[in-house]
């Protein structure tokens, strides 16, 4: 999954996330920086992030899963 954040994030910095879900429940989980883009000047952001899960919950992964695949079918 990918994050846009102002903050400079370092490659393979570990960091624990709280997602909140659009059923205002929260999933947290452990995750990998796996790539940094700096974006153009007037973008929303400073960065675009690319996070690699490392450790989630089971059924937090499902949870989670249940929001972006439905997501993912509409982005082809």
């Amino acid at each position: 999954m990918c994050i846009y954040t102002d903050d400079e994030i370092k490659h393979g910095k570990r960091l624990e996330l709280e997602l909140f879900l659009p059923d205002g429940t929260t999933v947290t989980c452990q995750v990998e920086v796996a790539w940094v883009d700096a974006l153009a000047a007037g973008a929303a952001a400073r960065y675009d992030v690319g996070l690699r899960l490392t450790d989630i919950d089971p059924r937090d992964r499902q949870r989670l899963a249940s929001v972006l695949e439905p997501a993912c079918r509409y982005a082809a």
